[in-house]
């Protein structure tokens, strides 16, 4: 948790948070987006503050929707080394980079890097690598879907995973909700295959941090 005083313990995760890849991404309702905005701007405040990094100047924070990676700038060297290492602790980036994307729900806070197109793109990565463990980057795209270097269809791959997880009872889905996650999965395929991957544009986040709190750039 954020207010232990330990840094290594320090992190933005929240279990009633989690989950933002999911396909009931859409059932977040507007009303949560400015508390979530408040709330983020709250723990990474305090991670700040008990690394004793000085919040009084703004800095822009880039993270990548894959490896959610990040980078500083507009800090000197240091304490940018330092801000890049305590985001990427604990995953703090990751939560940082799902905290944003469920503020910006609405109006007030419009980050013009969030589109459906990234969005598909950051569910489809996420889903393939988190239940076949295989980056969908890496395979073939052709005839409207992804192929291993073994040949097998994506499709087929991401349906046999999900079957032996519900069978050795480590899936994290409801057998009920088996069929509409694969049938989600290979719409998001197809989507993306159509269209092609490198045709899509990537939803990386640029986010400025100020005394006031993060601004979406």
């Amino acid at each position: 948790m954020l207010n232990t005083g330990e840094l290594s313990s320090c992190d933005l995760r929240d279990s009633a948070f989690r989950g933002l890849g999911s396909k009931n991404e859409g059932l977040l309702n507007m009303s949560k987006s400015e508390f979530h905005r408040n709330l983020i701007n709250n723990q990474f405040s305090n991670i700040l503050k008990e690394a004793g990094i000085n919040t009084a100047f703004s800095f822009n924070i880039n993270i990548d929707p894959y490896s959610y990676s990040v980078n500083i700038e507009g800090s000197n060297g240091s304490v940018s080394e330092e801000i890049k290492k305590l985001l990427e602790m604990d995953e703090n980036s990751s939560e940082l980079f799902k905290h944003i994307i469920i503020s910006s729900l609405d109006n007030n806070h419009n980050n013009k890097k969030i589109t459906d197109e990234g969005k598909l793109k950051f569910n489809l990565y996420h889903q393939c690598l988190e239940v076949t463990g295989l980056d969908i980057r890496e395979l073939e795209e052709k005839d409207g879907t992804y192929y291993t270097k073994e040949g097998k269809d994506i499709i087929d791959v991401y349906n046999d995973a999900v079957e032996k997880s519900l069978d050795e009872g480590n899936s994290y889905m409801p057998i009920r909700d088996a069929v509409s996650y694969k049938k989600w999965f290979s719409e998001m395929v197809h989507s993306v295959s159509e269209k092609g991957w490198n045709n899509l544009k990537d939803m990386f986040l640029d986010i400025k941090v100020t005394d006031k709190g993060f601004i979406d750039l």
